[in-house]
């Protein structure tokens, strides 16, 4: 079969042979051990032979055999096939930056598969490429005319990456309308939920996102995503740079959330956490998209929030990335609030925020790592995530499930875990859908509507049997 493979490839002939590989596991596992066997020599020889192995890795979300590929020497990068295997490897794993690199690499030279523009708008967001973003949506939109899911996204990039006026707000708006007329798929009812939201429409909002979930069907989007694996050694320098670079100027950026939890209970970040969480109180009113930018231009990081965020946004929380490894920190920014102090997530003109009634700052020793830290750890750690904090949970999140979240950031739960139940609902995940539509229903009800409810504990029940 690896000789046919070979033939196929040589003979520009390997799009049947790759469609068959690609829809049959039992060859796809055949052919594994049938490259093994071949030498390093004739590997590297057959070096389109690893790329289109590569992109099936991608397909069985394989991401042991991929590693094999990209550490052994048969890849050559700079083939077109070769970068898109690599790009949609990294998307896989979930290192956006490093697959950015690759996509950008095809779009520059129009070798970019339509399939991929999802996928690559999905990463040029989250880096701040919004220009990557425009070419691919236009371009979608010029090869696919009367596709309204590439409308929708046109529309949601123009509500995500611009600061609207009231004007072109209201023209926004009568576009949306009009596409929403013509939406049938509840991916399109998703993105005009978001477009909606980032306007500050949360009636329509709501209104969107209980169509898309009742038009939804379970586990009926092939996963293009593994979970990523967490980079908790780099990530942690990063908090560590971020937090001595501070000092500097006496200011104390102290573990919050996840990150907190994790090195005071554990002695180390949780492997299923995402990214460090450091806080800083904020005393008056800052100049916070300055101090931002100066701080991510100090250390070398991009901050994609100070490009698109609003200063209502910026002023209770940026992220900032390390472009070589891809990792992330967000700095929450403490403010007053009543006798306390809040933080939060500010999104279309919502506020998620977490209330705490006391907080004072001290140093603290962590496996002989300096940190500033809550002065009472515990106390706070069970302000956040309840008295069980000390055993770990199988599935929580922080925007939904902190019991010091106030009343107010309703709308912003709605937006935030609306979207999560959407997405782990059509990918199969019962167990997390299940725990959305669970915390959604008790804890902040009103957002889902009976006939949403119904429709999801339908199609769970269906699913058991």
């Amino acid at each position: 079969m690896l000789k046919k493979l070979i033939s196929a490839i040589k003979e520009k002939k390997v799009d049947p042979h790759y469609a068959d590989l690609a829809t049959n596991p039992a060859k796809w596992e055949e052919l594994k051990l049938e490259y093994k066997k071949l030498s390093k020599r004739k590997r590297k020889a057959e070096q389109q032979l690893a790329s289109y192995l590569l992109l099936t890795s991608c397909i069985y979300l394989d991401t042991t055999f991929g590693l094999e590929l990209l550490n052994g020497e048969a890849i050559d990068p700079e083939t077109t096939a070769s970068k898109l295997g690599i790009a949609r490897f990294h998307f896989m794993t979930g290192k956006k930056q490093i697959a950015f690199l690759y996509f950008a690499k095809l779009i520059h030279i129009e070798a970019l598969p339509e399939r991929d523009f999802s996928d690559a708008i999905d990463c040029a967001e989250a880096l701040g490429e919004f220009e990557i973003c425009e070419q691919l949506i236009l371009k979608a939109i010029k090869n696919n005319p009367a596709s309204n899911e590439w409308k929708c996204r046109a529309l949601l990039h123009q509500t995500f990456v611009i600061n609207i006026n009231q004007k072109h707000k209201s023209a926004i708006k009568g576009n949306l309308a009009y596409v929403e007329k013509r939406a049938t798929s509840p991916l399109e009812y998703q993105i005009l939920a978001s477009s909606y939201f980032n306007l500050g429409d949360v009636e329509n909002h709501n209104h969107a996102l209980n169509i898309s979930l009742q038009l939804a069907s379970f586990n009926t989007i092939p996963r293009t995503q593994l979970d990523p694996l967490f980079d908790a050694d780099n990530t942690l320098k990063l908090a560590q740079r971020i937090r001595k670079r501070l000092l500097e100027s006496d200011i104390k950026a102290f573990l919050t959330f996840g990150t907190l939890l994790g090195l005071h209970r554990d002695g180390c970040l949780m492997a299923y956490d995402k990214d460090a969480d450091l806080g800083i109180l904020i005393e008056g009113h800052q100049d916070l998209r300055k101090f931002i930018t100066d701080l991510a231009g100090d250390l070398a990081l991009t901050c994609p929030s100070a490009v698109f965020y609003s200063d209502d946004e910026l002023s209770y929380n940026a992220a900032l990335v390390d472009p070589k490894t891809g990792v992330v920190c967000d700095l929450f920014f403490f403010h007053k609030y009543k006798t306390g102090y809040r933080t939060g997530i500010y999104k279309g003109q919502s506020l998620l925020s977490w209330y705490y009634p006391t907080l004072e700052i001290e140093e603290i020793i962590i496996d002989g790592e300096t940190y500033f830290a809550p002065t009472e750890i515990n106390e706070h750690l069970a302000q956040t995530y309840g008295p069980g904090w000390q055993e770990p949970i199988e599935v929580w999140d922080s925007l939904m499930d902190c019991p010091n979240l106030l009343p107010s950031s309703i709308d912003a739960v709605g937006y935030w875990c609306g979207q999560r139940l959407f997405v782990s609902f059509i990918k199969g995940h019962s167990v997390k859908a299940r725990h959305y539509l669970a915390g959604l229903t008790e804890k902040w009800p009103g957002i889902l509507t009976e006939q949403t409810r119904i429709h999801l504990e339908a199609s769970f029940n269906s699913e058991q049997h």
